[in-house]
């Protein structure tokens, strides 16, 4: 009874909200990911995406990315492809996702993240230097968000399920916390695995 109630919650608070974007083209964006790869409306062809939206320093985003970072081996279909957004710079991101000693390494590490092995696409070129900014205090302020509005996010993280033609099919605010997010896992894969037949 515990599972029907929690899964029936999730599903009223994560799925059920009006979105203007549901079930309308992915918004024309382009960028290059960390590892060099163009996103531009081609990169949606004929596979079925997740794009979730993410912040550093989102408690809730943190939790989340060691799920995402396994869907490739839950999922087993090369139709299927992960995109990361975060409101960051290159090099904030970069460091960020790096063995390389750094304070966002460490941030990463302290958080108990790991390594991001999807493909991530920073929203600024530019990091936003704050005046406190020392060897001591690490900015998580976003650099950019034009990407972002486009997709009109209002919180992190943010998830998008596209279809093979581009389409949002798919919408996930949020990230159920504290071992209580069995429901959303199942209920996303279900609806990856749903558009990929």
């Amino acid at each position: 009874m515990k599972y029907i109630r929690s899964l029936f919650l999730f599903l009223i608070f994560f799925s059920g909200r009006e979105y203007p974007l549901l079930n309308q083209p992915v918004p024309n964006f382009s960028g290059i990911t960390l590892t060099g790869t163009k996103i531009d409306s081609s990169y949606f062809k004929d596979k079925v995406t997740v794009v979730n939206f993410w912040s550093l320093g989102c408690r809730p985003c943190m939790e989340e990315l060691p799920f995402l970072n396994r869907l490739d081996s839950i999922i087993h279909d090369s139709s299927f492809q992960m995109l990361s957004i975060a409101p960051h710079s290159r090099e904030r991101l970069a460091a960020y996702n790096s063995e390389k000693k750094s304070q966002y390494s460490n941030f990463r590490k302290a958080s108990g993240s790991e390594i991001i092995n999807f493909n991530i696409l920073p929203e600024s070129e530019v990091t936003k230097k704050s005046p406190d900014d020392n060897e001591n205090h690490l900015t998580l302020d976003h650099d950019g968000n034009a990407i972002s509005k486009k997709f009109e996010v209002d919180g992190y993280p943010m998830t998008f399920v596209i279809d093979k033609s581009g389409i949002i099919r798919k919408i996930h605010f949020g990230y159920p916390m504290e071992g209580n997010d069995s429901a959303y896992k199942s209920v996303l894969v279900s609806e990856i695995k749903t558009l990929l037949k």
